[in-house]
Formats: C-alpha cells, sequence, structure tokens
C-alpha cells in the first residue's frame, strides 16, 4: 500500500523527515520524465527509475507503488502545469481577447514542445495506460470547456452556443491539439510551434462561429456597433 514504508522521522542537517520525503519524490518524478519520455514507458523499470533518480527501491515504494502511479502522477502534473501556464498567458495584457486567447494556446504549445519529453509523456506514453489517466483527461476537458466557454461569451454575448455545444467543443480542441503536438515531436509536422497555436486559436474560433479575419464582436460593440 502506498505509503506503507516506514518513513524516517526528525530532522538531518536542517532538514526535516518530510522535506527529505517531497525532495526523493520530486527527484523520482525527474527521472521518470527523462526515461518515459525517452525509452518509453513500457522498457522502464523501478529498477531503471532508481538508478536513475539515484534512489533504492525502498524509496520508490515510499512514494509510489509502480511505475504505472509514477506515470499516473508525473501526467497529471503536465496536465496541470500545462494548464498554469495557458491561464496565466491569457491574463496578460493583448490588442484583443483573439490575442489573447492566442497567447494562452501558445503557452500551452510551448510547454509540450519545449520540453519533447513532457509532450511525449502527455500525449504518447500515457495513451491506453490506465483508466485513471483517462478520467484525468475527462476532468482537464471540463477545465477546458469552463475556459472557452467563458471566451466565448465575452465575444458573443447571447450567441454563444449552449453548454453541450461548448463542450463537444472543447473535447474536440484538446484533441486536435494533442494529435498536432504529438505529429509535431514525430516530425511529421513542418509547422513551427507558433504556427501550430495559430492554427488552433483559428479553429478554436471557428467552432464558435467566428472566422480568422472577422472583427473582435466584443471589440466593435465597445466601439458603438457596426459602422
Amino acid at each position: 500500500m502506498l505509503g506503507s514504508a516506514r518513513l524516517p522521522r526528525g530532522s538531518y542537517g536542517g532538514v526535516s523527515a518530510q522535506q527529505r520525503v517531497a525532495a526523493r519524490r520530486r527527484r523520482l518524478l525527474e527521472a521518470g520524465l527523462e526515461l518515459f519520455g525517452t525509452k518509453g514507458y513500457a522498457g522502464t523499470t523501478i529498477d531503471q527509475v532508481c538508478a536513475a533518480a539515484g534512489l533504492t527501491k525502498r524509496y520508490f515504494y515510499q512514494s509510489f507503488r509502480s511505475c504505472e502511479e509514477l506515470l499516473e502522477v508525473l501526467v497529471r502534473e503536465l496536465w496541470a502545469e500545462a494548464a498554469r501556464c495557458g491561464m496565466a498567458a491569457v491574463e496578460l495584457p493583448a490588442a484583443d481577447v483573439r490575442a489573447r486567447v492566442r497567447q494562452g494556446i501558445g503557452a500551452v504549445v510551448d510547454f509540450y514542445v519545449r520540453d519533447p519529453r513532457r509532450g511525449r509523456v502527455a500525449f504518447v506514453e500515457a495513451v491506453g495506460v490506465s483508466d485513471w489517466i483517462e478520467v484525468q483527461r475527462r476532468e482537464y476537458v471540463g477545465v477546458f470547456t469552463t475556459l472557452l466557454q467563458g471566451y466565448a461569451t465575452e465575444l458573443l454575448g447571447e450567441l454563444v452556443p449552449p453548454e453541450q455545444v461548448m463542450r463537444l467543443n472543447a473535447a474536440a480542441l484538446i484533441g486536435a491539439g494533442s494529435e498536432l503536438v504529438t505529429e509535431f515531436l514525430l516530425g511529421e509536422v513542418t509547422a513551427s510551434p507558433a504556427e501550430l497555436a495559430g492554427y488552433l486559436t483559428d479553429l478554436a474560433f471557428a467552432m464558435i462561429g467566428i472566422h480568422p479575419g472577422a472583427a473582435d464582436p466584443a471589440a466593435t460593440e465597445r466601439a458603438g456597433g457596426p459602422r
């Protein structure tokens, strides 16, 4: 059972037992990212993870029950960090709502392609490994649906599509984004990360009824309507 191993008590060199456990867990996650992102999940063993982290199996089992659980936690961290990067970028100053959305999508794309191991682990190695990872993916579809719904409302007002349509759009956009990033990492797509982000931005806006080159409805309304 996870956490069943006896944990060290007290402090050593000014570092508490909890801090040492957390530091070892981080080393194992970093080793998992390196091995899963280069050798692949199927080709990685607990012994290899421990060797890469410079730790014994005793310490591995203090944090994880298996390589599968290590992968699950790693994928969850990657998805959460990508979401944070995207949401932070959306809030940065920009010329209009489209530019803000482009910044957010660009930040997520950059997160996965700047370090190719992240994209491989999240979109290639995690596929079909466990039901838990699939549940987590669906939860992130829900988060993205909420974000897309918010920007659609800001752009379209009462013309915003129904929530169920927005969920379908969000799921489709996430699927398109993951496939494009995968194709990019496999060398099948020659577009630059910026071009990928631009394409996904246009796709997102087309899904809510605004096509490339169209005026920003929110900006038009603020200016007093169409002229």
